[in-house]
């Protein structure tokens, strides 16, 4: 089993804590998270679930937005009932 690593905190500007997490530690809480300097590459990312690598390479994910209504996901979801064969 993969070993938790706990996630930082570091103080961003006024009084927001930003949280902070590298790839491969598992997710703090659920929200918005972007590789750090690349927040257009922004996802979801469930807590507890282990952060992935951005573009093959082990990256310092930061924490952007709780609500899950702060961007829409790149791609759609299809239909219920929908097959995959229909694509």
């Amino acid at each position: 089993m993969k070993k938790h690593h706990p996630h930082h905190h570091v103080q961003g500007t006024g009084t927001h804590k930003t949280r902070e997490a590298r790839t491969g530690e598992h997710c703090p809480v659920d929200g918005w998270w972007a590789p750090a300097g690349r927040e257009a590459d922004r996802r979801y990312i469930a807590q507890g679930s282990v952060l992935p690598a951005h573009d093959g390479d082990t990256v310092t994910w930061i924490f952007v937005a709780r609500r899950s209504d702060s961007r829409q996901p790149k791609y759609a979801l299809p239909a219920a009932g929908a097959f995959i064969d229909n694509f």
